[in-house]
């Protein structure tokens, strides 16, 4: 199944559309427990991406490679800055 989670039904510069693919069940199970929460599906999918960023974030040793990647990438990166 397909989902498109959307802010408020309309891309605007300070969001962005996506469209996501779940397993039938993913999606009728999401479905279920935004509806028990009281919240639109679309608002489901986005706190569970914003805990998602958080926990990774927190995580040191995602910050860690994060560093690392950055190292390994910086001189492409300053080729294609100037």
């Amino acid at each position: 199944m397909v989902l498109s989670a959307r802010m408020d039904e309309i891309s605007t510069p300070t969001n962005k559309a996506f469209t996501i693919r779940l397993s039938e069940e993913q999606a009728e199970e999401l479905s279920v427990i935004a509806n028990v929460d009281g919240m639109a599906t679309a608002e489901a999918v986005r706190r569970a991406v914003q805990a998602y960023i958080d926990e990774r974030r927190g995580d040191q040793d995602f910050r860690r490679r994060t560093r690392e990647a950055l190292k390994r990438h910086e001189a492409v990166l300053r080729r294609f800055a100037e």
